[in-house]
């Protein structure tokens, strides 16, 4: 079966060779690594859709493919940029959302893998897929990549590619945790992203600016921790002067108003 496999594998391989050779600017490149990738020609494969990504960097489905590959050889980083910058191109990829989160849950973290799927699904309601990968998260602690090659061949038209400023489903996450008031978890997800892409200065001032809010707060619980101490010592005796001073002013305007009151 295997070997029956390989061979359909390798005449598919064969016409895209053709397709590129009279076309170089073919998005075919994209099944071509892809078929590669899964004979385990992994080498072939990244040549490929690195020169063929040259040419297309506005593909998503390239930067998709390329993901793979390098998660293949594992190179989780890299990966984990590609799949975010598929997500730019086009916010509602589900092959780049099911990358990220095969990442996030080999490195053990399960709880963004799980949120990746949900904002998945969201988008794409009842898909069988992402449904899976979500009941395999529930299952195993480290569920291996379940990723589907995206349609190859086919050329989006313009109107169809998302924004530049298209969400991007890490950020994305990192945003719900600062919403539900989790920095660390936020500023986390951010370092894996700088990690992958150290040039993101979007992603790098939201990390200092979270930071800065983490030391901020850390300051002020310091402080309010030692407001206690500072008032029964430092301000116990101003405090009880002003409180003697009120009652006197007190006492003497009772006096004052009885006095008058005793002239009438």
């Amino acid at each position: 079966m295997a070997n029956n496999s390989d061979a359909a594998l390798q005449a598919k391989i064969a016409g895209y060779v053709d397709i590129l050779a009279k076309d170089p600017h073919s998005t075919v490149f994209v099944s071509l690594s892809d078929a590669y990738r899964q004979l385990g020609r992994l080498d072939e494969a990244l040549d490929i859709a690195r020169k063929g990504m040259q040419g297309l960097p506005w593909f998503s489905p390239g930067h998709v493919v390329l993901g793979q590959i390098l998660m293949a050889r594992g190179e989780t980083g890299e990966a984990l940029g590609c799949f975010n910058k598929a997500l730019t191109l086009d916010g509602e990829s589900i092959a780049a959302f099911k990358g990220l989160a095969a990442i996030y849950s080999q490195k053990g973290q399960t709880d963004i893998a799980r949120q990746v799927l949900e904002r998945a699904e969201q988008i794409h309601p009842g898909n069988s897929s992402i449904q899976h990968m979500l009941n395999r998260l529930s299952d195993v602690a480290t569920p291996e990549p379940d990723l589907e090659p995206e349609p190859k061949t086919v050329v989006p038209k313009a109107e169809d590619i998302q924004p530049a400023d298209a969400p991007i489903a890490t950020t994305t996450i990192a945003e719900l945790f600062v919403k539900q008031g989790l920095l660390s978890q936020a500023c986390q997800v951010y370092r894996d992203i700088l990690q992958a892409n150290p040039d993101n200065a979007e992603v790098r001032i939201k990390l200092i600016e979270l930071e800065g809010r983490l030391s901020a707060d850390s300051q002020v619980e310091a402080v309010v921790e030692q407001e206690p101490l500072a008032v029964t010592t430092a301000e116990a005796e101003p405090l009880a002067t002003l409180q003697r001073w009120l009652t006197a002013v007190r006492l003497r305007r009772e006096h004052v108003q009885k006095d008058s009151a005793g002239h009438r």
